[in-house]
């Protein structure tokens, strides 16, 4: 696997990630602390990381009506 396909990936899988923490803290009101109970491995640097990627990438994408909003 070249450098770049392993990179590709690696982004979507943080993205993945950090849709579903965005969808469980935000829509679901789960505390970051609980998260972090459920993924011990998971630090809460990584969870800012996680939702910043997700909150970025939503940011860039826009709607299909292509109205921007």
């Amino acid at each position: 696997m070249a450098l770049q396909e392993r990179d590709e990936l690696t982004h979507r899988l943080e993205l993945a990630a950090g849709q579903a923490l965005v969808r469980l803290m935000r829509d679901e009101g789960v505390p970051p602390t609980e998260v972090r109970e459920w993924i011990p491995d998971l630090s809460a640097r990584e969870v800012k990381r996680l939702r910043l990627i997700a909150e970025q990438q939503g940011k860039t994408a826009s709607p299909p009506d292509g109205s921007g909003a």
